[in-house]
């Protein structure tokens, strides 16, 4: 999955200079757990008894917009990072993405949503407080993220996303509550 997805990253790469459209680079990220009692407290790398996470993992966005421009466009990502466990966790998917600039500023916000595929690890708690898994899983995922950011002079910008993912949901690899997930991008 590794090497599919250092391959989709290269083409991706080489059709952004080829076209006028966008590459957006995402660095992931941290996870915010709303219900501190139902994270998961033995998280690798969370603090406050896992109610925050680091989820390291990159990813990568195509938008068929003219680079720095405004509206709606087709959108296409995949993406890699660690879950809360320490398990790696994929996606891709397909959508749309609507950007904007601020009052005719250089700062910038906007909204996407994206509908594909997820492979991650099935992992609950046991009564230890240890993650257990039970194997990997493709799912569906529907996501639909805030950004906001800046612009630069030459087009390429910077920007916060977030994401809210309702605890009740087909991805096995997030915990047992309502969590925000936040990553930063930069685009060119």
């Amino acid at each position: 999955m590794k090497k599919l997805l250092t391959a989709t990253l290269l083409s991706l790469g080489i059709v952004s200079t080829a076209s006028a459209g966008e590459v957006t680079v995402d660095m992931y990220g941290m996870s915010y757990h709303f219900k501190k009692s139902e994270a998961y407290h033995n998280a690798p790398r969370g603090w406050n008894d896992g109610q925050y996470v680091y989820n390291p993992g990159i990813g990568i966005e195509y938008d068929w917009r003219k680079k720095g421009s405004d509206g709606f466009s087709p959108i296409i990502a995949l993406g890699w990072f660690r879950d809360c466990a320490d398990y790696d966790f994929y996606y891709g998917g397909v959508g749309v993405k609507y950007k904007n600039h601020i009052f005719n500023s250089d700062f910038i916000w906007g909204i996407k949503a994206i509908a594909g595929v997820a492979n991650d690890e099935d992992w609950d708690v046991d009564d230890n407080g240890n993650a257990v898994g039970y194997g990997r899983e493709t799912t569906f995922l529907p996501v639909a993220n805030v950004f906001i950011g800046y612009q630069f002079k030459n087009k390429n910008s910077i920007k916060i996303n977030i994401a809210y993912v309702p605890e009740n949901n087909s991805i096995g690899g997030t915990s047992g509550t309502d969590l925000l997930f936040i990553w930063a991008g930069y685009s060119f």
